[in-house]
């Protein structure tokens, strides 16, 4: 029996036009393992590149400039199978074919070669899609991929997936499904899987790509999760071509005295009450750096992997401009009761299944407390 990386190289190369999927997220782990997936892919199949579904690409790309450039990027499913009206000539050859569209109708004018048309004659057949195999990654069912699903669940129904993730509560949904709990991170299930297919397809764009996952998921290899084995991946990587102080400098810029100072403010104000540990930074402690969203996104992992929380929430809370206050939320569980009234009350979006992602214009000119008060008394 072929193992679950024998199959999945058996598929890679018996299928031609890939199409992959990942959550629609800002996630360096999940957008680090498609490019890299990509080029891999490509590499190994006869630079048969595959095509990446991701709306998000160009934002992503702001988030991560040191990440390679990639062509063949959808933001929409559209004509990815063709309809075939097919008309029999045994009896009655066809002499010419023209259309017309006006007034909201397209006409298909058949001229026959003799008589008139039998429309018994006449069938419609559905062509073969233009993409022959799925690969989706990190997403748990097909819920997280959001309206792309449910606008076009035959895509799914009727071509085979492979179906890979880090997530337990993965639906094994995929013809082929490779879910391992114990890795790190996407980046380095990918790592591992690659190695064993195709070594030699782990190039530099490859590497830099699964490292810059690597490296934000496990918070610079600080994460609880964290083990020797990814420690070997993270120097695997690096000997490949990553870059690992370039992915420092844009995504943690450790070595700013600035941030270092942000970092002292935000654990100067750490308050712990009754439900809620919380935090803030002002518009203009944050105004200066080119990527804050980025940056205080890995104090607040770094937060949340050093505090003991227990059954409080995390909250940090800070200004983009005078009329708007972004936040994150940890930790948010999409099945409970009050963590369903939080998401319904802010919006934004859950990154890594665990934390929210949100902005506020309305309570902005109200500050901090308010809202913090108010999501304290939702919870």
């Amino acid at each position: 029996m072929l193992s679950k990386e024998e199959q999945l190289y058996q598929l890679i190369k018996n299928h031609q036009n890939k199409l992959l999927f990942t959550k629609n997220e800002i996630n360096g782990d999940l957008f680090g393992s498609l490019l890299a997936w990509a080029f891999f892919l490509g590499t190994t199949n006869g630079k048969k590149f595959p095509t990446l579904y991701l709306p998000r690409f160009a934002e992503l790309k702001k988030f991560y400039p040191f990440l390679p450039d990639y062509n063949l990027i959808i933001d929409q499913i559209s004509g990815v199978r063709d309809f075939i009206l097919s008309f029999n000539t045994s009896g009655n050859d066809i002499d010419n074919v023209r259309w017309r569209k006006e007034n909201g109708h397209l006409d298909i004018i058949i001229t026959p070669q003799k008589g008139s048309i039998d429309p018994a004659d006449f069938s419609f057949l559905p062509a073969k899609f233009r993409y022959d195999l799925i690969m989706t990654l990190g997403t748990t069912d097909f819920n997280d991929l959001g309206d792309v699903y449910e606008k076009n669940s035959d895509l799914f129904f009727e071509l085979p997936i492979i179906n890979l993730d880090i997530n337990p509560g993965n639906e094994n949904y995929g013809q082929l499904n490779i879910i391992d709990t114990i890795p790190s991170s996407l980046a380095e299930l990918s790592t591992d899987i690659m190695k064993k297919i195709n070594q030699d397809a782990i190039k530099k764009e490859v590497a830099q790509c699964l490292l810059t996952g690597l490296i934000e998921a496990t918070d610079n290899l600080k994460n609880p999760k964290v083990t020797p084995h990814t420690f070997d991946t993270a120097a695997f990587l690096m000997e490949q071509g990553g870059n690992h102080q370039t992915i420092l400098n844009i995504l943690y810029e450790t070595e700013s005295l600035g941030s270092l100072k942000l970092w002292g403010k935000l654990l100067e104000r750490l308050k712990e009450e009754e439900n809620i540990i919380w935090s803030y930074l002002n518009l203009e402690e944050v105004i200066n750096f080119k990527f804050p969203h980025i940056m205080l996104r890995r104090f607040f992992v770094r937060l949340k992997n050093y505090l003991s929380l227990g059954n409080k929430k995390l909250l940090l809370l800070w200004q983009t401009d005078q009329e708007k206050i972004c936040g994150f939320i940890h930790k948010i569980d999409r099945e409970n009761g009050k963590d369903k009234k939080i998401i319904e009350e802010l919006s934004g979006e859950i990154f890594n299944s665990e934390y929210l992602h949100f902005e506020r214009t309305d309570e902005a000119r109200e500050g901090f407390l308010a809202l913090k008060d108010k999501i304290k008394n939702i919870l």
